[in-house]
């Protein structure tokens, strides 16, 4: 099996690169724009995956087209974990272009490579509880609720969302 891991060395993609490195023997396609929320490979060095030769990591801007080398290196793959994203609300009120490029476009980008793949089973997107607002007091949103964003991150996570279905 090989899965492909957008977002691999982010704060929750570097414990789901760990998780599969620990418990399968599935090779890991990691793609990661290596911004500020990435910090480098560190999260993956401190957590002993970086010199695991089931694991191959790629700087990639995926809210650009993947390249016809990239996606020659990369290959058909199984699984497609789509957890890269711009995070930060507070930052996205302040400039929300990045988080509708990354949250939007990105995953646009991504699902087309997934189209292309041969062999591939699932997709997985990686949202937000926040696209359904502020839940009241013992309130629990189901998926197919109606979303209140009340941010471009979050509103920018509906619309991955949205493209996904």
């Amino acid at each position: 099996m090989k899965i492909l891991i957008t977002g691999a060395c982010g704060f929750i993609g570097h414990h789901v690169v760990e998780h599969f490195l620990l418990n399968t023997d599935y090779k890991i396609i990691g793609l990661d724009k290596l911004t500020y929320a990435a910090n480098g490979f560190n999260r993956l060095r401190d957590a002993g995956c970086l010199d695991n030769p089931r694991l191959t990591l790629h700087a990639c801007d995926f809210t650009l087209p993947i390249s016809c080398g990239l996606i020659d290196e990369i290959g058909n793959v199984d699984y497609i974990f789509h957890l890269g994203a711009e995070t930060h609300v507070d930052n996205s009120i302040s400039n929300p272009e990045p988080f509708v490029m990354s949250n939007v476009v990105g995953t646009m980008r991504i699902l087309d490579f997934a189209r292309k793949q041969k062999r591939l089973k699932h997709f997985f997107y990686f949202s937000t509880d926040e696209v359904f607002g502020p839940a009241p007091i013992g309130t629990e949103y189901g998926e197919w609720d109606r979303y209140n964003s009340t941010n471009p991150y979050s509103a920018s996570k509906a619309g991955g969302e949205e493209l996904c279905l």
